[in-house]
């Protein structure tokens, strides 16, 4: 795979392939032209994009031609970087992304495509297939169905045991996303945090877990790349501080004057981020009281601010993110601080909403987390989140 993010990859980093001589293996593939009309074409081009969501991702490097021996066998190594005669992105991605959708199952998320231009020919094409966290994917063309995988040698058929411990890692990925959750949420239910102290009051919780932080099988240390302090604001923070811990990075907001936190955001080194806000929060003679906008532009805010800096940090999508509250039994939810109390108070202490999931990192907060807006409201009594019109169409909360 190129070492860089797909959106980087420029035509120096097509050429330091050729200069550097980098050989084919499991994440890299050199091809000539584009996959043609043909059947074998189209089934050779299913089988190259489904073994490396089978194995370890990879990059697909269109307009490179390939060495040869004084055979003219190929030596899995770059001669050239040619480019391709008249290509058409648009057009192509669209046929690219049918071929795969219609001879793949289940679908892959996450494959991404960039013309990389300045080559004789014509730009270079670039498929970034990541790997999968649904495996196996089957190829399914031509009335045969057929598994794939990838070694240093290139992709090869899976054998029944090979597809039985793919199928065994597939159901794993999402249980180690939520036992990292359950963990998180068990240390903030017996008073661990990372700060020294969380002020007292109902929580609101977010993780947002990069799937490849989850599913690689190679160590990720991403604190190299961390975005300067400005991006990592905690949530709900009009100031903070920040610094290096065991378990990452951390932005926090105590001070002197603020020795309890009340909000924080700890980016973990394999790229994982949990963000906690205290929530405002009214006691009053008839019980505790929280306030639907607060909370609905807090749950965005935690989420919106967590994709951009996965994507800071050099990470790629699928991507997971999960909503808690902690400490909210019993709490009553107002639409507004003048008053309009929900139907009913919380039926109980600690909430946690189901994972939204998005193959893009670029993805609305809003269409991202509807259904855990939703819930939320629903457990306050409301039959939907107030702030979506009869369109869908978010709406900024008022106080």
């Amino acid at each position: 795979m190129i070492n860089r993010r797909i959106d980087e990859i420029d035509q120096a980093a097509i050429q330091e392939l050729v200069d550097g001589q980098v050989a084919e293996g499991r994440t890299l593939e050199y091809k000539q032209q584009l996959p043609g009309r043909t059947d074998s074409e189209k089934k050779e081009f299913l089988a190259d994009v489904s073994s490396f969501a089978n194995t370890s991702g990879g990059d697909i490097v269109y307009g490179m031609v390939e060495r040869r021996d004084s055979d003219g066998r190929p030596t899995d190594l770059p001669e050239e970087a040619r480019g391709l005669a008249d290509l058409n992105l648009a057009a192509e991605r669209q046929r690219l992304e049918s071929i795969v959708r219609a001879g793949v199952e289940p679908r892959i998320p996450g494959v991404r495509m960039v013309q990389v231009d300045g080559f004789p020919d014509g730009p270079a094409l670039v498929i970034r297939i990541p790997r999968s966290w649904i495996t196996p994917h089957m190829v399914k063309f031509g009335g045969t169905s057929r598994f794939y995988a990838r070694n240093s040698g290139g992709k090869y058929q899976m054998d029944v045991t090979e597809i039985r411990s793919s199928f065994l890692r597939s159901e794993e990925v999402p249980k180690r996303i939520r036992e990292f959750r359950d963990e998180r949420l068990g240390r903030l239910l017996s008073g661990e945090s990372p700060v020294s102290k969380l002020h007292a009051g109902p929580l609101l919780v977010t993780h947002t877990v990069p799937v490849e932080a989850i599913a690689s099988v190679q160590r990720i240390d991403v604190l190299d790349n961390v975005p300067s302090p400005s991006e990592l604001r905690p949530p709900g923070a009009s100031g903070w501080d920040h610094r290096y811990n065991l378990d990452g990075f951390l932005t926090h907001n105590t001070s002197a004057m603020q020795p309890d936190a009340t909000a924080y955001l700890q980016v973990f080194r394999d790229g994982r981020i949990e963000a906690v806000r205290v929530l405002d929060h009214h006691d009053l003679d008839d019980g505790r009281y929280i306030f639907a906008g607060n909370i609905t532009r807090l749950i965005l805010e935690m989420a919106g601010r967590s994709l951009r800096v996965v994507n800071s940090l050099g990470l790629s999508a699928p991507i997971v993110v999960l909503v808690s509250m902690i400490g909210v039994g019993g709490c009553r939810v107002l639409t507004s601080r003048r008053g309009h109390s929900a139907p009913h108070a919380l039926d109980r202490d600690t909430i946690v909403f189901p994972d939204a999931s998005s193959n893009d990192l670029a993805v609305a907060p809003s269409e991202l987390l509807r259904q855990v807006l939703d819930l939320f409201f629903q457990a306050a009594g409301w039959p939907q989140c107030i702030y979506f019109d009869a369109e869908g169409v978010y709406t900024q909360p008022e106080d």
